[in-house]
């Protein structure tokens, strides 16, 4: 994640360009306290996550065998 610093001064994270590639995005919601975005990550996303959590994770270890699909 990269950090930008908005209009309004405020600091927001938004994906890279490789987390892009693997399917990280930003999307406007609409919240009972105003407007916001989320950060989502499509199922390509996700499964990179959970097969390489032990390299973004110090200390994790997963086996193949505990990814669910």
């Amino acid at each position: 994640m990269l950090t930008r610093t908005k209009d309004d001064g405020r600091k927001r994270k938004v994906p890279t360009k490789e987390g892009e590639a693997l399917g990280i995005y930003m999307e406007e919601r609409h919240g009972y306290q105003g407007d916001y975005e989320a950060v989502l990550y499509t199922p390509k996303a996700q499964l990179y996550i959970l097969k390489h959590l032990a390299d973004l994770v110090h200390g994790t270890v997963m086996e193949e065998d505990d990814i669910p699909f």
